[in-house]
């Protein structure tokens, strides 16, 4: 059993490649309870690559990943999808069910034989977490005709009715303009303080990251070549860090 001083999310040492490729190289990273913790860098560097090992969806060709004091890399299936019920997820495009309402959409996790819900209680759940996310009143819209901004918030509560111990967030701003943007960030440090759970979001988006990241890594080459707060990576002034952080236009990134 964890503490409240262990990491809920480690990732040491950690190698994986495709083909001919390395997506990471000797990754190292601790994620504390209740941390709002982001993983910054360029598109293709590894970032959703790290969601999908903490989800245990692949596996590291060396190191190992640990969830709630538990080694993942050698788990079975079974073992595996008890893990995950403790994870929620916010996907780049929100992954609802077209064919599916609002309700049904957020209710999905619910109606697990695990869950042993009536459907009385279901409807309720439901009601509340749509409340949660700011989307009461559109139980019966289809994904459709809906906003990106909404989609996003749907998506937001399928994840999180299951009340797990971590949210994983992969682009949760991608496509929006800055007023949705906003409302995201705010909804993300609200499930923080409501519920005391440790969050991850993925982006290349700095300032947005910038602005609800309590401690933030940055990814280039496979590595992590910078960890620290938010104030501390404005300042940083090794040049591959200062060079994305500050969005320089032109030139190569420096190392």
């Amino acid at each position: 059993m964890i503490t409240d001083q262990d990491p809920v999310i480690a990732l040491r040492g950690v190698y994986y490649s495709v083909a001919d490729t390395v997506i990471l190289d000797n990754a190292w990273c601790e994620i504390y309870p209740g941390e709002i913790f982001g993983m910054m860098g360029m598109s293709g560097v590894g970032k959703s690559t790290l969601l999908r090992l903490i989800m245990g969806l692949i596996k590291p060709q060396a190191g190992e990943v640990e969830v709630l004091g538990t080694v993942v890399n050698d788990l079975g299936e079974h073992a595996l999808n008890q893990l995950r019920a403790t994870m929620g997820i916010s996907f780049q495009g929100a992954a609802l069910f077209d064919s599916m309402t609002v309700a049904e959409n957020v209710a999905f996790g619910l109606r697990h034989p695990r869950q042993m819900l009536s459907e009385e209680e279901i409807d309720k759940r439901v009601a509340q977490y749509l409340e949660i996310v700011g989307m009461e009143g559109h139980e019966s819209k289809l994904p459709s005709e809906l906003s990106g901004g909404m989609r996003k918030r749907i998506g937001i509560a399928r994840a999180i009715i299951t009340t797990p111990r971590i949210m994983l967030y992969d682009e949760p701003t991608a496509g929006l303009d800055p007023i949705m943007s906003g409302v995201i960030l705010k909804l993300i440090g609200d499930l923080r303080s409501q519920f005391g759970m440790t969050s991850v979001v993925v982006t290349h988006e700095v300032d947005e990251l910038f602005s609800v990241a309590d401690r933030i890594i940055m990814l280039y080459g496979g590595r992590v070549v910078a960890e620290d707060t938010p104030k501390n990576l404005r300042c940083c002034t090794t040049p591959v860090v200062k060079q994305f952080v500050e969005g320089a236009p032109v030139g190569p990134i420096k190392v």
